[in-house]
């Protein structure tokens, strides 16, 4: 007999078993389990299924999609069939140089038919455009954490990843309930049942299939991270372009003219003025640079500073200003230094003021490479300010490095005007040649052109090629030219000559040119580029020139 109250004992021989719980708190044990393992279930189901019909699943493993796309999920996406793709739509592309794989949105076609790409959660677009051929597959479905073991084996971080193991296993096991002691039970608990044993077996199955295809997807799959910078000592291959800011013109065949940029040097009385400014701070006031993107994408900046040198136009007034750093493409501003209350600095001679002001918030050459400066002013007489040099300093892990300006917007007065550097593009705002060229070739009458310094010491350098957009000034009358290539005084090799030109036009329409100059296909010679252009002109005319880029192709491994 068993006393009321009591625990029967168990026969002899036989094993004890778990007590059960109450019917509330095994139900609710069976219920969790049960949910786990169903969760479980079907997110493995939507993230492996789809590979069955040969698309694809591609595990995160960063936060540059974010808030959207987490670390941890799984993208599912369609093979790309080569159709157009419209912006927003999610990709899934091989990185420029690489054989790893990206997940970003397109922002933008280009007209080549490139697209333009950026993490959700980056400040910037990547640097490089997206081929259509670059292309892999359409992001199509999200599935949310089924990532995360692999991130977690990834990274070396194994106590949540042995825990999720752990959880799964226990969910298996107690999804009938709590252990009962109410004797043997068959194999199967239920009609169509797996035993608890089984049932481990297939959970630790699918674990397995989804690291291994997860661990593959997510090492070949890796998106960079929200800076998009992928670290010194990497820089894939790829053509970086500059403009060429110093123009020395002997086209008068006498005394070299300096012509350059007016606000990249300091102390070459080469100056801009700007327009009447208002007595006050006004925030509709404003004078605004954007710069050249000319560095390779990824890399860390330091010491960045913006240069800026001023002065009042007018005696015995004074100026001050502060200004905004903004993301040239979207007009976002990033930082600010100084306010209308406390200025950056105030001038009140008419003699140049330089100032150099750190802005850290430069950190890689993706920040750099899309750069404007706002600068705000006012003047206490309510006059034009003097602007001798605005440019942008820092380092990267390599060089040192200057940012030129490729177009700046005077709005001092409240009404804009834009003036582009006359070679950074070709729209039309071009440089016309000091003199009238003579009908004949002469050597004393050229314009010189150099480029600054972006490659990056120890790169390896496989293309250099030089872009020109000209015309000549008279239609029916042939303007001819030939270059040669210099580095500082030594003669790297020349592209046509006196006796056979590169190329004479009669149009006086614009005409550009594609001049490959492997002789200047090294670090040294790449960084010191100057072209020397002799011309002649049958009509006696000017010659203009609206574009002048070099384009380096380099990689450092």
């Amino acid at each position: 007999m068993t006393a009321i109250g009591a625990a029967a004992r168990p026969a002899i021989g036989q094993r004890r078993r778990f007590m059960a719980p109450s019917s509330l708190a095994d139900g609710a044990v069976a219920f969790a389990a049960t949910f786990v393992c169903n969760a479980a279930f079907w997110l493995a189901v939507w993230a492996l299924g789809p590979i069955l019909f040969g698309w694809h699943s591609v595990a995160l493993v960063s936060g540059s999609m974010s808030p959207l796309f987490g670390v941890g999920d799984v993208v599912v996406a369609e093979p790309y069939d080569g159709s157009a793709l419209a912006p927003r739509t999610v990709i899934v592309f091989h990185t420029p140089g690489s054989d790893r794989l990206t997940t970003h949105r397109i922002v933008s076609v280009n007209s080549d038919g490139s697209y333009r790409t950026r993490g959700d959660a980056n400040a910037v677009d990547d640097s490089t455009p997206v081929p259509a051929s670059a292309i892999v597959a359409v992001g199509r479905l999200r599935v949310p954490f089924m990532g995360l073991p692999v991130t977690w084996w990834q990274t070396g971080n194994y106590p949540p990843l042995a825990a999720t193991i752990l959880i799964l296993v226990l969910a298996v096991f107690f999804r009938g309930g709590w252990p009962r002691d109410d004797g043997p039970r068959p194999a199967t608990s239920r009609p169509g049942g797996l035993s608890r044993l089984a049932r481990i077996g297939v959970v630790l199955a699918v674990i397995a299939v989804v690291a291994t295809h997860f661990s593959a997807a997510a090492f070949a799959a890796t998106t960079p991270n929200g800076a998009n910078a992928w670290g010194a000592g990497t820089i894939f291959p790829g053509a970086r372009s500059s403009t060429a800011h110093t123009i020395s013109d002997a086209s008068n065949g006498g005394t070299a003219v300096n012509a350059s940029d007016p606000l990249s040097y300091s102390g070459d009385t080469r100056t801009k003025t700007t327009g009447n400014w208002a007595a006050a701070y006004s925030s509709t006031r404003y004078f605004e640079l954007g710069y050249e993107a000319p560095l390779a994408a990824g890399q860390a900046v330091s010491g960045a500073s913006f240069l800026f040198d001023w002065a009042a136009a007018t005696a015995g007034t004074t100026v001050c200003f502060y200004f905004e750093v903004r993301k040239a493409s979207t007009s976002t501003v990033l930082a600010t230094y100084g306010s209308s209350s406390s200025p950056v600095a105030c001038n009140g001679t008419t003699t140049l003021q330089a100032t150099s002001t750190p802005i850290p918030i430069v950190t890689t050459t993706d920040i750099a490479n899309d750069l404007a400066i706002r600068v705000y002013a006012w003047h206490s007489g309510a006059k034009a300010i003097v602007i001798d040099r605005a440019t942008i300093t820092g380092s990267t892990a390599y060089q040192s490095f200057v940012l030129y300006e490729k177009s700046s917007t005077d709005r001092s007065t409240g009404t804009a005007t834009t003036t582009p550097w006359s070679l950074s593009t070709a729209e039309g705002t071009a440089y016309a040649s000091a003199a009238n060229w003579t009908t004949a070739y002469n050597s004393a009458r050229y314009l010189s052109f150099t480029f600054g310094a972006y490659v990056p010491t120890g790169a390896a350098v496989t293309d250099v090629t030089l872009t020109h957009t000209w015309k000549g000034s008279t239609a029916g009358k042939n303007f001819c030219y030939f270059i040669q290539v210099y580095n500082g005084a030594t003669l790297l090799g020349a592209h046509g000559s006196s006796s056979s030109p590169y190329h004479c036009d009669s149009t006086a329409a614009w005409v550009t040119d594609t001049i490959s100059l492997p002789e200047a296909a090294s670090v040294a010679n790449a960084n010191a580029v100057t072209i020397k252009l002799y011309g002649w002109n049958a009509a006696s005319g000017k010659s203009s020139h609206d574009l002048l880029g070099l384009a380096v192709t380099y990689s450092l491994p």
